[in-house]
């Protein structure tokens, strides 16, 4: 004999989980009123943005907090007050190795590769040892051949493009979702800083990484980027689409015309 079993749902979860698939996915990163100091150096003053997804930019000249706002949000500064959420987690004041394990990676300005470690040694170092880790080694050789060809090398025998694209490479073996760069370009020649810029978006548009770069070079990061901030003394002065403060004279006139 086969009994018919009533199955009820309730129409309030069903609702509930409704709205729940409905809502939309947290940002990236989400930064309000942050402060921070050096002392009585009031050095971010209420800087607030928000990062969907793609690639956003936050330019600025030399000394405006751009480092600062980077060493904040990935754990290496204490703020006084603020929030910082990387999709949707409250981060502020963690630890960089916590903050890390939420899927935060960070290429600080300097490079700093290790001149005792091959390029092969640099990236077996730090690989994820997991099976269905999104970066291996040989996934990095493939999206930089240039290391490839150079896995043998030390860090001191490779060129300043050459030890960026190893810099990135690094951060990217722990499998990020949102990359954060402090001046990729420093110090690189135009046509280097070209390249190391071409990988950036290649990154976002081929592998959905989102990023957050931070730059002087204003044309290219404007250029490079769907959305920016101009950070000026640790404030936000201008925001909007990269292409439409690329236009604007204000713009041109201190980052594009002899700034920069």
């Amino acid at each position: 004999m086969i009994r018919r079993c009533k199955i009820s749902i309730s129409a309030t979860s069903i609702t509930e989980r409704t709205a729940r698939s409905s809502r939309p996915a947290p940002a990236a990163l989400k930064i309000e009123d942050l402060q921070v100091y050096y002392g009585e150096s009031h050095a971010i003053q209420g800087v607030s943005l928000t990062l969907e997804r793609g690639i956003l930019s936050v330019v600025g000249r030399n000394g405006m907090g751009k480092t600062t706002l980077c060493n904040t949000i990935v754990g290496l500064k204490d703020a006084r007050a603020g929030s910082i959420r990387v999709y949707g987690r409250e981060i502020l004041n963690r630890d960089p190795h916590e903050i890390h394990r939420l899927g935060v990676g960070y290429v600080p300005q300097g490079r700093r590769c290790w001149p005792s470690l091959s390029v092969d040694e640099h990236l077996r170092l730090v690989a994820n040892k997991k099976r269905d880790a999104i970066w291996t080694v040989e996934r990095i050789y493939q999206t930089f051949p240039r290391l490839a060809e150079r896995r043998n090398n030390l860090g001191t025998q490779l060129s300043g493009g050459e030890q960026q694209m190893l810099a990135i490479a690094r951060a990217l073996m722990a499998g990020p979702r949102l990359l954060l760069l402090d001046e990729p370009s420093l110090g690189l020649a135009p046509l280097v800083a070209r390249q190391i810029f071409a990988a950036i978006r290649a990154l976002n548009q081929e592998r959905r990484l989102t990023v957050l770069l931070v730059e002087q070079n204003a044309y290219q990061a404007l250029r490079l980027a769907h959305r920016a901030y101009v950070l000026v003394n640790g404030t936000i002065t201008m925001q909007g689409p990269a292409a439409e403060l690329l236009g604007r004279p204000e713009i041109r006139a201190a980052y594009l015309e002899g700034g920069a």
